[in-house]
């Protein structure tokens, strides 16, 4: 559930640089996690709601994150606090 249903998953070593992808199905409509890693803080909170998918996000201190939406739109941000909003078909 953590790499693939919230999608915190490391891309580099000691998730220096992360990558967060949820994976949709299962008939789950949220869900929300964190990891505490050598850097911080990694958190990641989703919810489906009228066809459309919420995501928050947090990147520790000196890290980096690929952020990628159900859709396929790719996000690459520094440390810090992120939203986004995506219409799922």
């Amino acid at each position: 559930m953590f790499r693939k249903l919230c999608g915190i998953d490391s891309l580099k070593p000691g998730y220096k640089q992360i990558l967060i992808k949820s994976e949709l199905g299962g008939g789950f409509i949220s869900a929300k996690r964190s990891y505490v890693s050598e850097y911080g803080k990694i958190s990641v909170e989703w919810m489906l709601k009228d066809s459309r998918f919420n995501l928050k996000v947090e990147v520790p201190c000196n890290t980096s994150a690929k952020i990628v939406l159900p859709s396929g739109i790719t996000h690459l941000v520094g440390s810090g606090k992120y939203e986004f909003s995506n219409v799922i078909i």
